[in-house]
């Protein structure tokens, strides 16, 4: 009940305002749109991502990439800079386990601490 399972389609920015992506988007029935420092992010229902990516695709959209993923439902903020370190740490040696293919998290590191750690 933490994260909700959905499918995420980037986008590069430049060839369309976000307002035309999300005209398009929400015309192809995507749930939820957010924009980030490299694109704009695309959700949609588990079993739409492959039919709004075709759609967007067809518009001139252009798409970066679409995975199926667990997106936090809430976020916790890391408020503490040693607490932030050690949060990383983990998520860095969970990464490296051979068994492990994906890890979802739901904090969140204030830009400040990241560019110090």
């Amino acid at each position: 009940h933490f994260f909700k399972y959905v499918g995420l389609i980037n986008i590069k920015k430049g060839t369309k305002t976000f307002d035309e992506i999300m005209e398009k988007a929400l015309e192809c029935n995507a749930t939820d749109l957010a924009e980030s420092e490299e694109g704009i992010e695309v959700y949609t229902a588990p079993g739409d991502l492959h039919k709004i990516k075709e759609a967007l695709l067809s518009y001139g959209i252009p798409v970066i990439d679409s995975a199926l993923i667990y997106k936090p439902v809430n976020l916790v903020t890391i408020a503490d800079k040693a607490i932030a370190q050690h949060v990383l740490n983990l998520l860095s040696s969970i990464e490296e386990l051979d068994d492990v293919h994906s890890v979802y998290a739901n904090f969140d590191i204030p830009d400040h601490f990241m560019t110090v750690l």
